[in-house]
């Protein structure tokens, strides 16, 4: 049975692409939006997701935050598709649990091999960050708080921004204890997204004047 993949990407000249390029190593479902995505992954099985960063509703992050509440880099893969190639957004997408990031448009040879390794054998890369400063980035969900950190690779978690920003710097204590190197922290500058809330989504889809 050949293996499965979801494609979530609203520009049809990908969509082709994609499809073109990866045919011969999985079926390549189409989905144009990240509320098409999550649909499908709720009713249907599949062995990978590779996901465009930006759509006309607003970025993939609420779509990456569901999957990875359900599933783990192991069971569901993700491969990031993106234009934003900088290493804040990298880190972003490493802190909520993204399998690898890749430029767009990617190098077909490359990404083939990306693919077929990565539903055979899922692994996380890790990404090479500059040492020094660090911006830590912190987001919430509906029930939590996290404050990620890319130079480290560690992610705290709370019910509160405070209080996962205090684990976060207990963390960091506990290595300058132990003499490893660490960025400089002095003033923590917090990059924070708030993805909508399940109330908040259904009044935004419910038509005006609705009951």
């Amino acid at each position: 049975m050949p293996s499965r993949i979801l494609y979530v990407e609203d520009a049809r000249p990908f969509q082709r692409i994609l499809q073109k390029m990866l045919g011969d190593i999985g079926e390549v479902t189409i989905a144009a939006t990240t509320d098409q995505g999550w649909e499908l992954l709720s009713r249907e099985s599949f062995q990978l997701v590779i996901c465009d960063f930006m759509f006309p509703e607003g970025d993939a992050f609420p779509l990456l935050f569901k999957i990875r509440k359900q599933f783990t880099p192991a069971q569901l893969p993700i491969i990031m598709l993106t234009s934003a190639a900088d290493k804040v957004t990298i880190s972003k997408f490493h802190g909520v649990g993204v399998n690898a990031a890749v430029r767009k448009p990617p190098e077909a040879g490359h990404f083939r091999d990306l693919v077929f390794k990565m539903i055979r054998q899922p692994w996380v890369e890790r990404p090479e960050f500059v040492t020094g400063d660090v911006q830590l980035l912190s987001w919430m969900t509906a029930d939590q708080a996290y404050v990620y950190c890319p130079n480290l690779e560690i992610q705290t978690r709370a019910e509160t921004k405070a209080e996962a920003l205090r684990l976060m710097h207990e963390e960091i204590r506990v290595l300058l204890e132990q003499g490893k190197a660490c960025p400089t922290i002095s003033d923590p500058k917090l990059t924070t997204y708030f993805p909508p809330t399940p109330t908040a989504a259904a009044e935004t889809a419910s038509p005006a004047g609705s009951s």
